[in-house]
């Protein structure tokens, strides 16, 4: 079944948030994707891995799940594959995956094809896409509709990519999440926030590593001028003092 989840903006109105493991595992940390490993690594996956799987962060499909959305009826927000990152450059979203359906029948079919299939098959919930890869989005296509698609940004070249790449989608709701964000981002002409629909925000933790107040700042200035909801997450009340502003889109 589904996992419950205790990310902040997909338990929402009283509704609890999911995650869908069909995917976990990933090689950005050894890539240098997400710092090599340096002081900026983060990854709160690869942390859980080290604790409770011995480490073992290697990239795995878990056919058994590709179906559990169906099985949920009351509206939702669901993380597709949080626990990895399903546009790694070593997935291929033409990749033929052999699942079974609850009679227990085989079927084998394209990993896209059954992905974009039961989201539209569960128009009642709500799926978000997250990846630090952001520049292998364009393969898999037209997103559904009542999918959110985002590329996690920590500095000014991340969001250069992430912006670059979101442009090239389609997608109904593209948004960019900054956590952690570790360094001052100038959202400028080609890199503005323009065609984005929402915005995260958040610190590096474990350790604690707040962003300074004027980074967080200038990217929520640009939302409210560009009228784009905004998240700030809890992890930035330490250095907010005030509860942080909550937005999702509508």
């Amino acid at each position: 079944m589904l996992r419950q989840s205790n990310i902040e903006y997909l338990a929402t109105d009283g509704r609890k948030g999911y995650n869908w493991p069909f995917y976990t595992g990933c090689d950005h940390w050894q890539t240098g994707v997400c710092g090599g490993g340096g002081k900026d690594f983060y990854c709160w996956a690869k942390r859980r891995a080290d604790r409770f799987n011995k480490g073992d962060f290697t990239p795995t499909w878990q056919p058994e799940h590709l179906l559990d959305p169906l099985r949920l009826k009351k509206p939702s927000k669901i993380a597709v594959c949080f626990g990895g990152d399903l546009f790694g450059d070593w997935v291929d979203p033409d990749e033929s995956v052999r699942y079974r359906d609850k009679y227990g029948d085989t079927y084998i079919q394209f990993l896209r094809s059954i992905v974009f299939e039961v989201i539209n098959s569960c128009p009642q919930h709500t799926f978000l896409f997250l990846t630090k890869a952001p520049w292998n989005l364009l393969k898999w296509g037209r997103f559904p509709d009542n999918a959110w698609v985002g590329a996690s940004a920590t500095n000014q070249k991340t969001h250069n990519e992430a912006i670059a790449c979101l442009s090239g989608i389609q997608a109904s709701i593209k948004f960019i999440s900054y956590e952690p964000l570790l360094s001052e981002i100038k959202l400028e002409g080609a890199y503005d926030l323009s065609g984005m629909q929402w915005v995260i925000l958040g610190a590096a933790t474990a350790p604690y590593r707040p962003p300074e107040r004027v980074w967080i700042s200038g990217i929520t200035e640009a939302c409210r001028k560009a009228g784009i909801p905004y998240w700030l997450k809890n992890n930035l009340k330490p250095l907010l003092g005030d509860k942080p502003r909550q937005g999702l889109p509508q």
